[in-house]
């Protein structure tokens, strides 16, 4: 036990900060060395480790000063000697405590009349003998050697090579060693050529008009939609085109704001709107649906002038916020979706009245050939 506290070395810290100059105050002179907290396992693994690789290094006849190798605390040189008599049969405990009174300089002060503090705490072993009683044995390493610096035996080659600096050669080193794989020289290293001034504007210009894009886009393509299909609706047939003319007088008053009414009849539809030229526009489809006759191309035109005045109707009677509304409104999209997925639902057997307003004219108009044709088949029956 006298051999383990001598070469080891009394350390409480890791770092040698403002907590660590108490107890360093206590001990006079004393150099610092940083030491692991912890009792555990591995801890006190590398204390005897430690010890183990000193004297390896220094051999046989050192002093206990050249073996001073591990650095810890009392408690942590407490835990190896209760580990050694375990190791050997022996009961062991370690023991937190105070010291009333000792002898031995090298570990904590004793309470001072009986008043013990922080400072005065301290840890040692206590071993069972043979005879059942409990044997305090103190292993507080000492402080006075500090740790040796790390020492190398090495020994003088059997066959020495006599020295002659006057015929000595400078050996040059392998590639391998001087870094390079091979003799040849390194390649030379090409500096990247700068950038030309116009491309961070490009970046920047490009990176502004696709922000841009990505806010207007969307208001974009609903315009160019609604015109687009305002076009194709006005280019068909003549009674195509009235009836087209009829479903973008309804998407108008959707995207106006207005409720659809599908089980209204036209005329009823065009009363509940109250555009200056509903009325007529109503009664020019009727005609074009039920009427069975031809419809004239400069009808179809002039339904489509009505249907134009009745939008700007629409836009001249709101405030600029509702004619945005109104141009860029998504509700007749909805609305159509909507009345194309209640045709497909509904079963083709069954005959939707034509007097209804439905959304779309599809309705109507797949009506309207069906009746004329079966007006044809009636006539040429008869004539036959």
């Amino acid at each position: 036990m006298q051999r383990l506290r001598d070469r080891g070395y009394l350390s409480h810290a890791l770092q040698n900060d403002e907590a660590a100059a108490r107890w360093e105050q206590e001990l006079g002179e004393y150099t610092f060395v940083s030491s692991a907290a912890g009792h555990s396992y591995d801890r006190i693994d590398r204390l005897f480790t430690a010890l183990n690789e000193r004297a390896a290094e220094v051999g046989d006849g050192a002093s206990d000063a050249e073996l001073v190798a591990a650095a810890g605390d009392d408690e942590q040189f407490a835990t190896a000697v209760a580990l050694i008599a375990s190791t050997m049969g022996y009961p062991s405990r370690v023991v937190l405590g105070a010291r009333l009174a000792t002898e031995d300089q090298d570990v904590a002060a004793v309470c001072d009349g009986g008043e013990c503090r922080g400072g005065n705490m301290s840890a040692w072993v206590e071993v069972q003998g043979s005879s059942g009683a409990w044997v305090a044995i103190d292993v507080t390493p000492q402080h006075a050697n500090p740790v040796a610096p790390d020492i190398t035996s090495q020994r003088d080659p059997e066959f020495a090579s006599p020295l002659d600096p006057e015929n000595a050669e400078a050996i040059v080193p392998p590639a391998t060693q001087r870094g390079t794989s091979d003799d040849s020289e390194p390649p030379e290293i090409t500096e990247p050529e700068a950038e030309a001034w116009w491309l961070p504007v490009a970046k920047i210009v490009g990176a502004s008009l696709l922000a841009l894009l990505v806010l207007i886009g969307p208001i974009v393509a609903i315009v160019v939609w609604k015109i687009v299909r305002r076009r194709r609706r006005k280019g068909r047939a003549p009674a195509d085109a009235v009836h087209g003319g009829w479903d973008e007088y309804l998407d108008l008053a959707a995207d106006a704001g207005l409720d659809a009414m599908p089980l209204a009849t036209r005329s009823e539809v065009a009363a509940a709107y109250a555009t200056p030229h509903g009325a007529a526009l109503a009664t020019m489809t009727d005609r074009a649906t039920f009427s069975g006759q031809g419809t004239d191309p400069a009808d179809a035109a002039r339904f489509w002038d009505l249907v134009e005045e009745d939008r700007r109707h629409w836009l001249t009677t709101r405030g600029w916020w509702r004619r945005l509304r109104m141009r860029l409104s998504l509700r007749s999209l909805w609305h159509a979706t909507g009345s194309s997925s209640a045709d497909a639902a509904t079963p083709q057997s069954t005959a939707r009245p034509q007097w209804r307003s439905d959304h779309t004219g599809a309705t109507a108009r797949r009506g309207s050939r069906s009746r004329t044709a079966s007006r044809r088949g009636r006539k040429d029956g008869s004539r036959g």
